[in-house]
């Protein structure tokens, strides 16, 4: 599998062979460096190891905060945090009424 993306190249394997000579063909055909393994695409971060990928948007979301000034916001942990909240405050409305 192969993407272009306006001046990288960005190619998949179902064997190492293939992408030896792929690349080698694509050398000798166009005027091209091999950067190695994808770290970034389009935000995106790629970790990659012979037994698992990895991607995620930590560099991204991380900029943003910056950028809109939220990193003195309170985090929320878990999704069980925020229910004991909403639950906490549903009994002081049902109270207050």
């Amino acid at each position: 599998m192969v993407y272009l993306y306006v001046d990288d190249l960005i190619y998949t394997r179902t064997s190492k062979d293939m992408v030896a000579e792929f690349k080698d063909v694509m050398i000798k055909e166009f005027k091209m460096s091999d950067l190695g393994l994808m770290r970034y695409f389009i935000s995106i971060q790629m970790k990659q190891s012979p037994r698992k990928n990895f991607i995620s948007q930590e560099k991204y979301v991380a900029n943003l905060f910056k950028k809109f000034d939220l990193s003195k916001c309170k985090l929320v942990t878990s999704q069980i945090q925020q229910m004991r909240s909403y639950n906490i405050m549903m009994v002081l409305l049902k109270w207050i009424q």
